[in-house]
């Protein structure tokens, strides 16, 4: 599990570095099993046409295969629950940087009225 652990950590930690400048990047792992699965299968076909004496070794080696998409698979799965959570923090970050650049638009506009009163107090005290 703690293995798990580090892989997701690192994988997390990699989307992270990543998402600052193009969200999009997300895509791109399932871009690459797509690649590799096409890759892999062309490379059965060819192995098993050329040669049926070593059949159990690429068996083995299409298992193993088999194991690395199924890791692959449940990777880009976790990373397309990951970009669905982002996106909707994101969503939310949004409106709230929303709601408070208003604010900060209210407040500059109170500073200057006030700055404004400040000398307005200053020219009734001078000619008083």
């Amino acid at each position: 599990m703690s293995n798990k652990d580090s892989i997701e950590q690192r994988i997390i930690a990699c989307v992270n570095n990543e998402i600052g400048s193009d969200f999009k990047k997300l895509h791109r792992s399932a871009v690459l099993i797509d690649n590799y699965k096409t890759s892999i299968e062309h490379l059965k076909e060819n192995l098993i046409n050329k040669n049926h004496a070593d059949l159990t070794n690429i068996e083995s080696a299409l298992q193993s295969q088999r194991n690395c998409n199924e890791s692959l698979e449940f990777q880009n799965e976790k990373l397309t629950k990951f970009e669905k959570q982002l996106s909707s923090k994101i969503d939310k970050s949004n409106e709230a940087l929303y709601v408070v650049l208003k604010d900060l638009g209210n407040v500059r506009r109170l500073q200057q009225l006030s700055h404004y009163l400040k000398i307005v107090l200053d020219i009734q005290e001078i000619r008083v």
